[in-house]
C-alpha cells in the first residue's frame, strides 16, 4: 500500500467517527502506531505551547482545541490525498493497467516528468522513473 492510500485510510476512519472525543482518541492511537506527534497545552501554565498541534504522516493541524486541530488536520489530509492522486496523469495510470497501446511516447514522457517534479508520493515517483527508463530504452533501440 502506498503512503497516499495509508493517509486516505486514516482520514476515512476518523471521518467515520461522529464523536469528537472518539475521533481524538483514534487519532492518538494512529500517532502511537505510526509515529506522529500531539503537542497539547498544559492548563494553568503560561510557558509552553498555547495551542494544540497534531502531526501525522507529514500532515499538520493546529488549533485552539484538540477538536479544532483535528478538524484542520483532516482538511489538510483530504487536500494532500486529492493532490497526490491528481499528480498521476491518465497516461501514467495507463502504465499501471498495462493499457499503453494508444498513448504516444511524448504524452507518457510528459506525464512522467510532471509526476517526478510535482509529486511527493514515492510510488508515483518510482512509476515516473520507470516510464522515463522505458521510453529511453525504446528511443535508443
Amino acid at each position: 500500500m502506498n503512503p497516499c492510500d495509508d493517509l486516505a485510510g486514516v482520514h476515512a476512519a476518523l471521518a467515520a467517527l461522529a464523536d469528537p472525543a472518539a475521533r481524538i482518541a483514534a487519532f492518538a492511537g494512529e500517532v502511537a502506531a505510526r509515529g506522529g506527534s500531539m503537542v497539547l497545552p498544559r492548563p494553568g501554565e503560561t510557558w509552553g505551547p498555547h495551542w494544540v498541534e497534531l502531526s501525522l504522516m507529514g500532515v499538520l493541524g493546529t488549533g485552539d482545541s484538540g477538536s479544532e486541530a483535528l478538524t484542520e488536520w483532516m482538511a489538510c489530509a483530504a487536500r494532500q490525498v486529492a493532490y497526490e492522486r491528481c499528480t498521476v496523469p491518465s497516461a501514467a495510470e495507463s502504465l499501471l493497467t498495462g493499457d499503453l497501446i494508444d498513448i504516444p511516447f511524448s504524452e507518457l514522457l510528459s506525464a512522467a516528468r510532471d509526476v517526478r517534479l510535482h509529486s511527493r508520493n514515492p510510488d508515483a515517483i518510482a512509476l515516473a522513473a520507470r516510464i522515463e527508463r522505458l521510453i529511453a530504452d525504446r528511443v535508443v533501440a
